[in-house]
């Protein structure tokens, strides 16, 4: 798991393939601007999903890690928290790795987020999003599926 800005990002991209794509669209996107939905940036190996939603209380986040893609978060407007953990001896309570996710009942430690940052997950990290600090809002984010090489 990475959080950073962009101002650093470039410093990650040599981890993946595909990271490069994923900061460059962060970097180079007016994601102010941009609608809801999913964008192509190299096909299915790398692409953006853009959403709005209201946080809401830990306990009420799915925590899921995934097979074939690393997830980059990164928040447009508002805040929430992101849980964390690694994966060791858990195991999912659902999983389906054609459709990419295991699902989680685990504990996880919270690390806030604003806009302006971002972070790496990795399949090894096991991760909730959407959990709000504090009162609930609506959050404006993009994720960006980079596959596993």
């Amino acid at each position: 798991m990475i959080r950073d800005t962009l101002a650093h990002a470039k410093q990650y991209s040599p981890i993946a393939s595909g990271l490069d794509t994923a900061f460059q669209f962060l970097a180079e996107t007016d994601l102010e601007k941009l609608a809801t939905g999913t964008y192509e940036l190299k096909g299915k190996d790398v692409f953006a999903i853009v959403m709005e939603y209201e946080t809401k209380p830990e306990e009420k986040c799915i925590r899921e890690s995934h097979y074939k893609y690393i997830d980059v978060h990164y928040i447009i407007s508002g805040a929430e928290g992101v849980g964390v953990t690694t994966l060791k001896t858990q195991q999912p309570y659902e999983a389906d790795k054609e459709k990419d996710y295991a699902f989680y009942d685990c504990d996880v430690a919270i690390l806030p987020l604003q806009a302006g940052n971002f972070v790496v997950l990795f399949p090894q990290d096991i991760h909730c999003t959407g959990v709000q600090l504090g009162k609930s809002i609506t959050l404006k984010k993009v994720v960006i599926k980079v596959r596993v090489q």
